[in-house]
This record gives structure tokens, C-alpha cells and sequence, in this order.
């Protein structure tokens, strides 16, 4: 890059400004939270084998591009809630093994959503993590595992 600025006539301090505004905003979007949608049935585990459930744990979330994230809040907002209201739709309100899709919580940090009903519309905020999850994981063997966390948060159900 440096070649090209210097081929095109760039003094130094500008192109050295240029390519660290650049490095940043590569940083900013490798760094940053990926807003991501997690589709909420209230699932609980009764005969379901483990493997099977930690295969289809992708199906519960809704992920949007790299850079979603730079979106205004209430354009993040306004597409998650169409997603969730397409995916609603498109499933006929049944999520395969997960069961009958109750609500969506757009993660937009770690530790925070905002719950969204079956039409895609805001109806609550959300703070703590995904409630269960199946996962494989490798020690050794492959082991398949689904943890369940218990509902602390009072005001979404």
C-alpha cells in the first residue's frame, strides 16, 4: 500500500495516517462483539441424544455480517427483528429439536439482548448468557455435553 500512495505522489505523513486509520477499523471489526440472534423454545432436555442436539445447536442462531455491528442501534434493531420475524415464519413457529420458537434475544454484547417476540418486535432487554447450550468438545474423544443455566432473570417469561 505504501508503494501505491508513493506511486501516486502521497506524502509520508498521509499515507502513514491512512494505512493506521485503516489498521484500526480492520482492528475495530476483528475485535468488536458480533451481534447475533439466539432463537429461545425454553427447551429442556428430556430423551434427545446429546450428539444429536449438539449437531443441530447452529439452528438457534441467527448470525449477520462481519460488520453488522457498525449499523446504528436502531437499524440493528429494525433487521434483527425482521430476521426473527422471517425465521418465525419460515419454520412455521417449530425449531426442528429445539421445539415451538417462544421468543428471540438479539445479543448485542456478551452479556445482553434485547428480546424480541415472534413478529420481530422489542418487547424486553435481557442481561446474562445464552440459557443452555449443546456443544461437542475434544479431550481425548470426542464428548458431546449441553449445559443449562438456570433463569435468573426475572421479567422475560
Amino acid at each position: 500500500m505504501k508503494a501505491l500512495f508513493k506511486a501516486l505522489g502521497f506524502e509520508k505523513s498521509l499515507t502513514d495516517k491512512c494505512i493506521k486509520q485503516r489498521r484500526d477499523r480492520l482492528r475495530k471489526i476483528t475485535d468488536s462483539f458480533k451481534p447475533y440472534i439466539w432463537v429461545d423454545t425454553e427447551f429442556k432436555r428430556q430423551s434427545q441424544p446429546i450428539f444429536a442436539l449438539a449437531f443441530c445447536e447452529h439452528m438457534r442462531y441467527i448470525e449477520f455480517p462481519r460488520t453488522f455491528f457498525l449499523n446504528s442501534i436502531e437499524t440493528q434493531l429494525r433487521i434483527a427483528g425482521e430476521r426473527a420475524a422471517l425465521c418465525y415464519q419460515e419454520t412455521g413457529g417449530l425449531l426442528a429439536i429445539w421445539g415451538e420458537i417462544k421468543r428471540f434475544r438479539f445479543y448485542v454484547a456478551k452479556n445482553e439482548a434485547y428480546i424480541l417476540d415472534t413478529q420481530g418486535k422489542v418487547v424486553g432487554k435481557y442481561n446474562g448468557s445464552v440459557d443452555n447450550k449443546a456443544t461437542l468438545e475434544k479431550d481425548g474423544a470426542s464428548v458431546a455435553k449441553i449445559v443449562d443455566k438456570k433463569q435468573t432473570n426475572s421479567g422475560e417469561h
